[in-house]
């Protein structure tokens, strides 16, 4: 999803510690447990030019409304944090490069999910967030991230592959992302990457808004990793690009989170993500994260993982 405002936007798991599925939820994507043989592709273009066209066709139930669910809605604010050198799809680069089939593997994320197949768009996590759900809940194709900058007055589409290691990502609202997809919301692309200050530390120098949301647009893996003759589990089954299923999906979910997480002692939330007006209120501090107690987990589907897996 390219830049635009957010006032155009508004127009428009195994579960962990006890978290319940009523019998009328569906059942989850399936998700290996083990290592898969490198994902294929398709020699496809990538997708990056350009906004992917929405459509009304309704995604399959297992994407959809939950009794109980990830804190979609919630607004955080926190640090941008970037990939380091060894941790992209280059052994030695600090961005990510385009060239499926030769640098295209499923360990380069904790989801086994290479990083061509979302090219510039993956994201990691705070460990924080598995007390919600086991990774391989965040793995599914429908759970990305909506990051913001920090005026408001754009965003762009991040979908989650990866655990941040809280020796990078802090606190639970830090998130680490390309450092070429920040390059592009910032409008820093007339001059090659590695001259802009801001790109080439280790974090850039604003904090974003961001939450969960529903994927669409450059959320979803590229073309070439969609359907046959590819048939990777991550694209499986087909989740279309359909922005009013998207809207819908999250606020209803938002619904029934505040009655489920009430029930189960966590803390409720406003629904930050659809408000213009951003502070401590619309996205509260997080109040049950203990630093150093966060949930333990495993990379998944022959992943590696970057943060640091217990």
């Amino acid at each position: 999803m390219l830049s635009f405002s957010l006032c155009s936007f508004l127009s428009l798991i195994s579960f962990v510690s006890g978290a319940i599925i009523r019998s009328n939820d569906p059942p989850f994507q399936s998700i290996p447990a083990t290592s898969k043989p490198d994902n294929t592709y398709n020699n496809g273009d990538i997708q990056m030019k350009g906004i992917t066209p929405t459509t009304s066709e309704i995604p399959p139930a297992i994407y959809g409304t939950r009794s109980i669910d990830l804190p979609f809605g919630r607004l955080y604010h926190g640090k941008l944090k970037y990939f380091k050198k060894g941790q992209l799809n280059t052994p030695d680069g600090i961005k990510d490069v385009w060239r499926p089939g030769v640098n295209d593997f499923a360990n380069q994320s904790a989801c086994g999910i290479p990083d061509n197949a979302f090219f510039r768009s993956k994201v990691a996590i705070h460990p924080y967030f598995l007390k919600y759900a086991d990774l391989s809940r965040y793995c599914m194709q429908d759970v990305c991230i909506s990051f913001w900058k920090e005026d408001g007055r754009s965003d762009m589409m991040l979908k989650v592959t990866d655990i941040c290691d809280p020796a990078d990502c802090a606190t639970p609202a830090d998130i680490k992302v390309d450092r070429s997809k920040v390059s592009i919301m910032e409008g820093m692309t007339a001059k090659p990457l590695e001259t802009y200050p801001q790109l080439t530390g280790d974090e850039f120098p604003e904090k974003t808004w961001w939450f969960f949301v529903k994927c669409w647009a450059d959320g979803l893996a590229h073309p070439s990793y969609q359907g046959p003759p590819a048939n990777n589990w991550f694209t499986t089954p087909h989740l279309p690009s359909n922005i009013k299923w998207v809207r819908s999906t999250n606020v209803q979910q938002w619904e029934n989170n505040q009655a489920a997480y009430k029930a189960k002692g966590w803390p409720t939330y406003p629904q930050g993500a659809y408000n213009t007006h951003r502070d401590d209120t619309t996205s509260p501090p997080i109040t049950d994260w203990v630093p150093g107690q966060e949930p333990a987990w495993s990379p998944i589907a022959g992943g590696k993982g970057w943060g640091k897996p217990q």
